[in-house]
């Protein structure tokens, strides 16, 4: 935001302190955002291997969750 409006910019690089989102679908967005300012997109086995290795990502099983829960 500059002067109360939002300012749109293209990413030209990556900086330490920024944040970035790694969504269920593999793809790397710097908002919370599935299709919007997208920063990654290559999906291939070896970025969900490095996702799952070296990220520690998993997608949470939210249906067994929910199941659990019913059956209690």
């Amino acid at each position: 935001m500059e002067d109360g409006k939002e300012v749109v910019f293209d990413r030209t690089k990556i900086e330490d302190n920024d944040i970035l989102y790694l969504h269920d679908s593999y793809i790397v967005t710097d908002g919370i955002f599935k299709d919007e300012n997208i920063v990654f997109d290559t999906l291939t086995d070896e970025w969900k291997k490095f996702c799952h290795e070296n990220l520690k990502f998993s997608i949470p099983d939210y249906k067994k969750k929910d199941t659990a829960a019913v059956a209690k």
